[in-house]
């Protein structure tokens, strides 16, 4: 397996992360209730981490991703995984509270 095909391969699975952080994101928009804007504040920081790890990729593709290219975009990756980890620990909290309060 070449380098340019674990490249291309890479790419392709930070767009897919991104796509489905977007709908993700999408849904918490039309969320209203108390902990909608908590959902949304750690979507975004998700979404924004995932651009700017796209971005540093297509930046560095091209010189073969030299090793602190390679942290940098792990860096970001573990950052967009957390936000994720806060979205899903805040949003069964509010699934919890919905149920208690017979919604």
């Amino acid at each position: 397996m070449s380098i340019h095909s674990i490249i291309q391969e890479g790419i392709y699975l930070l767009l897919a992360a991104f796509v489905v952080n977007i709908f993700i994101t999408m849904k918490s928009i039309k969320d209203r209730s108390k902990i909608g804007p908590l959902l949304l504040a750690s979507n975004l920081a998700a979404d924004f981490h995932l651009i700017a790890a796209i971005f540093v990729y297509e930046m560095v593709s091209e010189n073969y991703m030299m090793l602190i290219d390679n942290w940098l975009i792990t860096l970001l990756l573990i950052g967009a995984a957390i936000a994720n980890i806060i979205f899903m620990f805040i949003y069964i909290i509010n699934v919890l509270m919905l149920k208690r309060s017979g919604c």
